[in-house]
């Protein structure tokens, strides 16, 4: 007999958080919305393996949330698929070249953004980071 797989607890919190950040609303369905956030957690987990990738979603969404253009259109994983990358550098002050690479720079960011959400980092306001 077949044992039915636990759903990913990281993608139920994930989904909340989505959900709170837009009064309780989400765009597209559930199983569409899974999929795109397990897709993000995939990336971010790819890309930036020394952070949680979790923690990393969910500093994004707030990063576009707070955004003028994005933020009323952040509402479901599939977008954040879509958009993230240009969430990430419409959201960053300090421009790339500053002789770091792209990658490096990303990297940089998401420490940040971590570091500030454990408390364990330099007291940074998001706006220098996003």
């Amino acid at each position: 007999m077949v044992e039915k797989r636990k759903p990913d607890e990281r993608i139920n919190r994930l989904i909340k958080y989505m959900k709170d950040a837009n009064d309780g609303l989400m765009d597209g369905t559930i199983t569409e919305n899974r999929r795109s956030c397990h897709t993000m957690l995939q990336r971010m987990a790819r890309d930036f393996p020394k952070f949680d990738a979790e923690e990393s979603v969910k500093r994004l969404i707030d990063a576009g949330k707070k955004q003028a253009f994005h933020g009323p259109n952040l509402t479901n994983f599939k977008y954040l698929v879509y958009n993230g990358v240009k969430i990430i550098q419409s959201a960053k002050q300090r421009p790339v070249g500053s002789g770091q690479s792209s990658s490096e720079k990303k990297r940089e960011i998401i420490q940040s953004i971590v570091d500030k959400s454990r408390n364990d980092g330099p007291d940074l306001d998001t706006s220098d980071i996003f």
